[in-house]
């Protein structure tokens, strides 16, 4: 029976890393990733074994139980799935159970890389929080991060699966601190970046912003960040390789009007 956290089982290794958050590996070779990734940037947080009951059911099979979860293991050599793994959880007053192989169905929806070109509603890509009180991210391709600041690509032959298992029932703001715990914890931001933004992709002259900063004030409405889009830059540069492969920089300028 494992004495610590994470335990390895095999091949196969759990970490429990809060009482919500769990990460599931299997390195065929039973070496096991334990540097950051792009997206497990933090690797400091493990719930302490003090907060975490496991009982040998026998046949290599354990119960183990946060505040939170009661996880069913079944140490068969293979990789987690629902044959090996089971995770019991609340949700609307009902016990609910969890594999990592279940599909998501009723996620209430992340972010979306651009709005470009956006003239009507849009699916939203998926995001932490769902109504089925769960969320499974992969990091098995997740590049590596070095401790010189680069990243190098993991190994996928025989380090196979890497999943994280946030459980969280109702308690959405447990699955946002799961969140900070594995992947750091963001300051505060300022409170002008939650404001009004002004942008559009349009060759604007000087005046032409002040324009439009005067037109807010005008009507008394309320502006406080300004982007010059795209066309502010060269075109005729001949070195570098910029926004749709033009030979121009393409970095975009945020004017801060506090």
């Amino acid at each position: 029976m494992p004495k610590d956290n994470p335990m390895v089982f095999g091949n196969a290794r759990l970490s429990v890393i809060t009482p919500t958050l769990l990460r599931l590996e299997f390195a065929k070779d039973g070496k096991f990733v334990d540097e950051p990734t792009l997206f497990a940037y933090d690797r400091t947080s493990m719930l302490p074994m003090d907060s975490i009951k496991i009982t040998d059911l026998g046949d290599n099979r354990y119960e183990i139980v946060t505040s939170a979860l009661t996880i069913n293991y079944h140490d068969d050599g293979f990789p987690f799935s629902t044959s090996n793994l089971m995770v019991y959880y609340d949700l609307n007053g009902k016990r609910k159970k969890f594999t990592n192989r279940f599909l998501p169905k009723n996620n209430l929806g992340g972010t979306v890389e651009t709005l470009d070109r956006v003239t009507r509603e849009i699916p939203m890509d998926d995001g932490l929080l769902s109504r089925d009180g769960w969320y499974m991210i992969d990091d098995e391709r997740t590049d590596l991060l070095t401790p010189d600041g680069w990243i190098r690509p993991r190994d996928t032959n025989t380090h196979i699966q890497d999943q994280y298992c946030f459980i969280y029932g109702n308690d959405y703001r447990s699955a946002l601190a799961s969140l900070g715990a594995i992947s750091g914890r963001v300051p505060m931001t300022r409170k002008y970046i939650h404001g009004v933004w002004y942008c559009r992709y349009w060759d604007y002259t000087s005046d032409e912003f002040l324009d439009i900063i005067r037109g807010y004030d005008e009507n008394d409405f309320p502006l406080d960040n300004i982007v010059f889009d795209m066309g502010w830059h060269t075109n005729d540069a001949t070195l570098g390789t910029g926004h749709n492969g033009h030979l121009r920089g393409c970095f975009i300028t945020i004017v801060n009007l506090l």
